[in-house]
């Protein structure tokens, strides 16, 4: 497996955590030498995440004119992001982006079309989905063990910023952020959804801090093309809940249940059954998923946030080595895009509006 060096445009946690993913990925799946070699980063004030100031530049056009660079890491504000993979995938390279890759759909859409131009990898960051409890999810509903999917719930609810006089950074709303994610999941899960009606809600606005800006709440219905009803919620200020990503799906024959502050488990419920022994059952992930395997060799043991995140790094770096697909690449991600601009259509319409409707 030929190395990869990548080059990071960032600043801040979500940067942190590219960086951790780079460090940790070849080390945990057991490459030697490095596969993946964090070369160079790019926008920091300052020389971050133990890498030596020769190797640090403020400007992120030096890392896309570098020969040596064969992937930039996108993690800075959405605002600069488009700019950014449209010109790395200019220079021929591949590239890793934080979602959602552009400020909207038509801005997503065109830098989908410019990676599907080329023959590089572009991957967008879902990292929710690359957990094993997923993957074990996904397997089982595939298998048909809960049977016809015939209604679901998702949420993606935070309260990081619950306290009222907290200043919030703008670019994190409840539904393009957190909705997102939620909606990601879904598409994995369940499949397509073909239409949608929202509503938004933003309690802030009586003290002046939220005004016209992004949304803190949005709770929206969703029809699947598979004729299953979703209802979706997500709120950036939803006090009490600290990472409350999760989901109940119900089937014909059983349902699935899920949070992300217990991502290491999936509760399954079956009908098949005795009647006075019906309830959840939980199953933990472990080391049937050969990305588990990677750090621990028992189920019960946990994996963490960042871990997932490491995971998609491989996925990337497999994909790359091999030529291959990977789920959540820029097709997948403007997509996703185009659904949240499709619940933001119906709540602004007041009306169920259908995918085919967002051009």
């Amino acid at each position: 497996m030929k190395k990869l060096r990548i080059g990071l445009v960032g600043t801040g946690e979500s940067a942190h955590i590219h960086a951790t993913a780079c460090r940790n990925v070849s080390f945990a799946f057991g490459v030697e030498p490095a596969v993946v070699e964090l070369s160079r980063l790019a926008w920091a004030t300052q020389p971050r995440f133990g890498l030596d100031a020769e190797i640090w530049t403020p400007n992120w056009q030096d890392l896309i004119r570098d020969d040596e660079i064969d992937l930039i890491a996108i993690a800075c504000p959405v605002a600069q992001r488009a700019e950014i993979a449209l010109a790395s995938l200019r220079m021929g390279k591949h590239v890793y982006s934080d979602q959602p890759l552009a400020a909207d759909f038509r801005a997503t859409a065109a830098v989908n079309d410019a990676a599907r131009a080329t023959s590089v990898v572009a991957m967008a960051s879902f990292a929710y989905l690359s957990n094993p409890a997923q993957t074990l999810a996904q397997q089982m509903i595939k298998a048909g063990e809960i049977g016809e999917v015939t209604k679901t719930r998702f949420v993606f609810d935070v309260d990081t910023v619950g306290d009222t006089d907290t200043p919030f950074d703008p670019e994190i709303d409840a539904l393009g952020i957190y909705g997102s994610e939620a909606l990601a999941l879904a598409k994995i899960l369940i499949g397509d959804i073909d239409s949608t009606c929202g509503v938004f809600g933003s309690p802030r606005a009586s003290v002046g801090l939220c005004g016209a800006g992004p949304e803190d709440a949005v709770q929206f219905l969703a029809r699947f093309s598979s004729g299953a009803l979703g209802v979706f919620a997500s709120n950036r200020r939803c006090v009490g809940r600290r990472t409350a990503l999760a989901y109940e799906i119900q089937g014909s024959k059983g349902a699935l249940r899920f949070s992300q502050e217990r991502m290491n488990e999936i509760h399954f419920y079956s009908l098949g059954d005795p009647s006075w022994r019906r309830g959840y059952k939980t199953i933990y992930s472990g080391p049937i998923d050969r990305y588990f395997a990677a750090f621990h060799p028992i189920p019960g043991l946990a994996l963490g946030f960042v871990d997932q995140k490491t995971i998609e790094l491989r996925k990337l770096v497999e994909a790359i080595d091999t030529n291959g697909s990977i789920p959540n690449d820029f097709h997948f991600a403007s997509r996703v895009t185009r659904l949240v601009e499709c619940v933001r259509a119906s709540e602004r319409e007041r009306r169920w509006v259908s995918i085919g409707e967002v051009a």
